[in-house]
């Protein structure tokens, strides 16, 4: 929407981008792979280790991204206008 990404907090993350949820992994994954494996009714699997894979999104019950709880006290403190989706 023409926003910059410094100036954006995804709170609870984006379907922009998915990930291997193993611990020793992490790799990013291709989201329109994972997006095909969904709509086929597959689990999307990682290809570097096999661990499942999920969109960078938060689910009911995880911690908020790092960078929400790093950038918050200071746009809170600063900001004319926070926009709520």
């Amino acid at each position: 929407a023409g926003v910059p990404d410094d100036k954006l907090v995804e709170a609870h993350g984006s379907f922009a981008t998915a990930r291997c949820i193993e611990a020793t992994c992490g790799e990013e994954v291709d989201v329109a792979a994972v997006r095909g494996d969904v709509q086929s009714d597959k689990v999307p699997q990682c290809e570097a280790c096999g661990g499942l894979v999920k969109p960078d999104i938060v689910f009911f019950g995880e911690a908020l991204p790092a960078r929400f709880h790093r950038l918050y006290p200071r746009d809170v403190a600063e900001a004319d206008l926070v926009v709520v989706m």
